[in-house]
């Protein structure tokens, strides 16, 4: 037993070694010419030039009315190469989940069925191995997302270049997040009969019912007893926080908007796969949709092979908002290849970006700082020598986190420095 335990404590540590400095803050001018710039708003700038200061972007054109003042600057030569906003993964655990086989890494699931007092920010490993990882494919931004019971907790926004959970805070506390039931009986001999799990449904949705409108009262009342779960809901119910509604059939999807509005709430539903099917209500509701798992295999025996694929072209068609979300944790490092996919299946390149920037940006509710490449955001910025979207050819050469070049190397990069230079 000692053994494995030491065993288990090596991997640990030995895991962790190495670490990568958080890049500081920018000291002068930027400047990346002749690139071909897409904005994330669905425009794309051929042989054109990007300028941040002081972590905010300051110019996006053609540079033909721009003079540089070449001693007081860094000038990066683009020249055939492409520039991006950062991408941001929305619904991810990482920084939350290190070693899935190891459980005292795991902190993405408190227990119990309701927690709303749980903020993943604060849980969040600034020192994760797994963070680089994503970083390195584009990602800068990631709303942190607790998992597990009915009311899960708090999510938040954090850049993926810090020194703690404290630098890395990017947008606190932005949504609180529900599990929404199975509404759909499963016929299945390990899912109890019928009548059981309509009757628990029933109960859950009761108790998700008389948990809010204890909260709401709570927050009404001039002489309270302090309740931490309730007095965390107090941000939702004022307005300052969103909630996202984890559910996919159509009839669960339809009563959790419904119930949302029921308390003045303004609902994201997450997944949402049978979204098409009710196409007209979400529309009515102006519910938008973050999209769950591009690769991935149809949801009923009979539809289309590719309708993963064309789901989000088909969501733009119905006239649903919409954003990418991929899968999460380490796996988050495939999201800008799902947004490919869309692409290549309908979507278009250029709005497959979208919803993988300026899509997940409004959806987070910080589409003014970030999302796209405009002067006065904050200077996200990505420099590839090949397509970002394409597994085959993206190469992330430059990464800027509100102008900071941040590092790109990860425990990866570092071990084949090292062993590539063994005589």
């Amino acid at each position: 037993m000692k053994h494995f335990i030491f065993l288990i404590l090596s991997i640990f540590f030995l895991g962790t070694s190495a670490q990568t400095i958080p890049a500081v803050p920018q000291i002068k001018p930027v400047w990346i010419t002749n690139a071909t710039l897409h904005l994330g708003n669905g425009s794309v700038i051929e042989h054109g030039m990007i300028g941040f200061d002081h972590g905010k972007i300051s110019y996006v054109g053609t540079g033909s009315e721009i003079r540089i003042d070449r001693n007081s600057c860094d000038i990066i030569d683009g020249t055939g190469k492409h520039v991006y906003p950062g991408l941001i993964a929305l619904d991810t655990y990482l920084g939350l989940n290190e070693i899935e086989s190891i459980q005292a890494t795991i902190d993405h699931q408190e227990t119990g069925s309701s927690n709303p007092n749980v903020r993943t920010l604060i849980a969040y490993n600034a020192d994760s191995k797994v963070v680089p990882t994503i970083k390195t494919i584009g990602v800068l931004l990631a709303q942190i997302t607790p998992t597990g019971g009915m009311l899960s907790g708090s999510s938040s926004v954090v850049q993926l270049d810090a020194w703690n959970w404290e630098d890395a805070a990017y947008f606190s506390d932005d949504a609180l997040h529900i599990n929404w039931p199975n509404m759909d009986p499963i016929q299945a001999w390990w899912a109890g009969s019928i009548e059981d799990q309509q009757k628990n449904t029933m109960q859950t949705l009761d108790e998700l019912d008389r948990f809010f409108s204890e909260a709401k009262a709570y927050q009404n009342a001039e002489k309270k007893v302090y309740n931490v779960r309730f007095a965390s809901m107090k941000r939702l119910f004022e307005g300052n926080q969103q909630l996202f509604i984890h559910v996919s059939q159509a009839k669960g999807i339809i009563a959790s908007v419904l119930f949302a509005e029921k308390y003045g709430l303004k609902p994201i539903i997450v997944g949402g796969e049978d979204a098409l099917l009710i196409a007209d209500f979400l529309k009515k509701h102006r519910v938008p949709i973050v999209v769950k798992v591009m690769h991935r295999l149809p949801q009923r025996d009979d539809d289309s092979v590719d309708d993963p694929y064309t789901f989000p072209a088909r969501l733009r068609q119905a006239g649903i908002s919409f954003a990418i979300a991929g899968k999460s944790g380490w796996e988050g490092r495939n999201l800008p290849f799902e947004a490919g996919t869309a692409g290549a299946w309908g979507l278009g390149k250029e709005d497959a970006l979208k919803s993988i920037t300026l899509s997940a940006a409004e959806i987070l509710g910080i589409d003014k700082k970030t999302g796209s490449l405009e002067i006065g955001k904050d200077a996200n910025v990505l420099l590839t020598s090949g397509d970002i979207l394409n597994m085959s050819s993206s190469n992330l050469e430059r990464a800027f986190i509100q102008g900071r070049n941040v590092s790109l190397e990860t425990t990866q990069t570092q071990l084949y420095k090292k062993f590539k230079a063994k005589k």
